[in-house]
């Protein structure tokens, strides 16, 4: 809300997206591994004996073993065994894309799906055949006309490597002069007050209830700074590119 706010972003440009992305998405990355770092070494209350989580999955781990709950993905558990300790069908269904109540047991799964491989137990879906069918497909005449070969492909890369190599490079030196674009919301003639905004008001719920937070100084204009040089080099850019295809 404060980019969309006082600093120009629309979140409806690609552009913009993408330059979201590309500077702050390691920021929150790294926010996010900090945050789930301390959640797990924080003291849990109730009858944990203020035990930490990773307290906890240490000590289960140490008095009943390892567990890996990956076997029901991979497939490798009978269907009906699912049914009788999950007692739940459509999961176990869900789970191999067969009825949990198919199989006496796996020999009998061993022997359906040994059928499937010699093709005797299994009946081709009539919309699958027809979608094989060549002459049911519409291709169009000039599809070969407008179809990517090879080289197109690894000439945008290029073009994409090249350009945000070039970008890359005027934003490190733009960043490095301390030049502070006009018209961006940075400057303080430029501000509603004498200082940086540190709050937003944002509208919440049904009855669009006005709510203010709390917008650090000391984290949000190093950011919006950055933000603002950023935009201002990727405008300038696309907008050379631009001219140079006029």
């Amino acid at each position: 809300m404060r980019l969309e706010h006082i600093h120009h972003l629309d979140r409806k440009n690609p552009h913009h997206l993408w330059l979201l992305h590309s500077l702050f998405l390691p920021l929150i990355n790294e926010d996010c591994d900090e945050f789930l770092e301390n959640w797990n070494l924080h003291a849990m209350r109730g009858g944990m004996s203020d035990l930490s989580p990773a307290d906890a999955k240490l000590l289960d781990a140490l008095e009943c073993g390892e567990y890996a709950d990956n076997d029901a993905e991979d497939g490798n558990i009978n269907p009906s065994t699912l049914a009788e300790y999950y007692n739940d069908g459509d999961q176990a269904q869900r789970l191999r894309g067969t009825d949990p109540n198919k199989y006496d047991s796996e020999e009998d799964e061993e022997e359906y799906a040994s059928e499937d491989e010699d093709g005797d137990g299994s009946e081709e879906d009539p919309q699958v055949a027809e979608a094989s069918d060549e002459s049911d497909v519409d291709i169009p005449e000039d599809a070969d006309a407008w179809a990517w070969d090879d080289e197109d492909v690894d000439a945008l890369v290029q073009k994409i490597a090249k350009g945000e190599e070039l970008f890359r490079s005027r934003l490190a030196g733009y960043v490095q002069s301390g030049t502070i674009p006009h018209g961006m919301g940075m400057l303080p003639e430029e501000w509603d007050g004498d200082e940086y905004p540190s709050t937003e008001t944002l509208q919440v719920g049904q009855a669009r209830a006005a709510v203010t937070l709390d917008l650090p100084i000391e984290v949000w204009k190093d950011r919006a700074l950055v933000w603002c040089q950023a935009l201002y080099q990727m405008t300038a850019i696309i907008m050379e590119e631009e001219m140079d295809e006029v």
